[in-house]
């Protein structure tokens, strides 16, 4: 019995919360809508974190790829905001992977691939607060993969903001 519990509590930690506000969290549809691809970008089954599938981007060199998805919020939470997670991998040492809440007033978050892991998937959460919203309740959620002077390549799955 102890092992069944133990079973039930990694999976629900690796599941993707009910309460998300993205759609198409973990890549599942059969295309990547609602998510606009620009680029070097494309649905894989070779390294998903959770479920079948993932977003890979191949990006060449000095070029950039992105995911777009308009997002529409629902109340914040307890701390007047809400959080972004999403986890990846990259073999990468060079170039960047972007985060932007395009149409707010909060900057963009830069992560260089080479401190991503590469056998591994790694979770990320960047805080949003709700008055960088200018009382709106949407944005553009925008990833990008900004290639330097070799191939960048990412994989990306399960996009979630919750109200925190």
């Amino acid at each position: 019995m102890l092992k069944k519990q133990k079973a039930r509590r990694v999976i629900n930690r690796k599941s993707i919360p009910r309460i998300t506000q993205v759609r198409n969290p973990g890549f599942e549809d059969s295309s990547f809508s609602p998510w606009r691809a620009v680029g070097d970008v494309f649905l894989s089954r070779s390294r998903p974190n959770v479920g079948r599938q993932h977003a890979k981007f191949e990006v060449p060199s000095n070029r950039s790829a992105s995911l777009t998805q308009l997002v529409h919020l629902g109340s914040p939470g307890r701390n007047n905001s809400y959080q972004l997670s999403f986890s990846v991998n990259s073999p990468s040492l060079s170039g960047n992977l972007q985060i932007s809440f395009l149409g707010t007033l909060r900057s963009s978050a830069v992560i260089p691939l080479r401190v991503i892991p590469n056998s591994r998937y790694q979770r990320f959460a960047i805080t949003l607060p709700a008055s960088a919203l200018q009382g709106r309740d949407f944005f553009e959620l925008e990833f990008r993969v900004n290639a330097a002077g070799q191939t960048a390549t990412l994989n990306l799955d399960t996009v979630v903001i919750v109200p925190s």
